[in-house]
């Protein structure tokens, strides 16, 4: 989760697209078109599974941000799986 958040604020899209589950994952160019964003902070809420040995895991966090002046906020649940040695981001409410 840590490792996504901090791609996007320095707008590494290729590493999103990498670490996004095929399955859910968007075009590179879409992912692109968010980069008028500025992240400002994270706070991870809850977490569960996600530990060595687990397939799945969820992290709860809310995320600070500005898209122009204005500060907004994003609080979201993501899910994740493990996947030949790797966790991919799957979606998120």
């Amino acid at each position: 989760m840590r490792s996504r958040y901090t791609a996007y604020t320095l707008r590494d899209w290729k590493y999103l697209f990498k670490t996004w589950h095929k399955s859910t994952r968007p075009p590179l160019a879409e992912l692109r078109n968010g980069g008028q964003t500025d992240w400002l902070g994270l706070r991870v809420i809850t977490c569960e599974k996600g530990l060595p040995g687990d397939k799945t895991g969820m992290v709860k966090f809310t995320a600070i941000y500005t898209c122009g002046t204005t500060p907004s906020q994003l609080t979201e649940t993501s899910q994740f799986v493990f996947e030949k040695g790797q966790w991919f981001y799957l979606d998120g409410e």
